[in-house]
């Protein structure tokens, strides 16, 4: 049975911001608006958007992506883990160190 696509997007964004665990909570909502609008970018053209409006989107969409990179830089948390310890952050793979040889 195909989904429709405002079906799909509801379904995406109610999964993503469920997870307060996964994704904490005061970058969520930046990431959440910038996605949402990169995705109706994509899409303006398909929705009969006017090509002046389109190419203001174009122009604000760095903006938006650099905002959303700083409020996760500033408000995101770093890992407890290091590289050295495990090789993944989201999964609990610890290193075999296999990979360092001996001279």
């Amino acid at each position: 049975m195909p989904i429709d696509i405002l079906t799909f997007i509801t379904l995406i964004f109610n999964t993503f911001l469920n997870h307060s665990t996964i994704f904490m909570q005061k970058i969520k909502w930046p990431i959440a608006i910038v996605t949402s609008y990169l995705i109706i970018y994509q899409s303006a053209v398909l929705l009969g958007f006017y090509d002046n409006t389109i190419a203001v989107m174009y122009l604000a969409s760095p903006f938006l992506l650099l905002w959303m990179v700083y409020k996760i830089l500033k408000d995101g948390t770093p890992s407890e883990r290091t590289f050295d310890e495990y090789f993944y952050d989201d999964y609990d793979y610890k290193r075999n160190h296999s990979e360092e040889t001996t001279s």
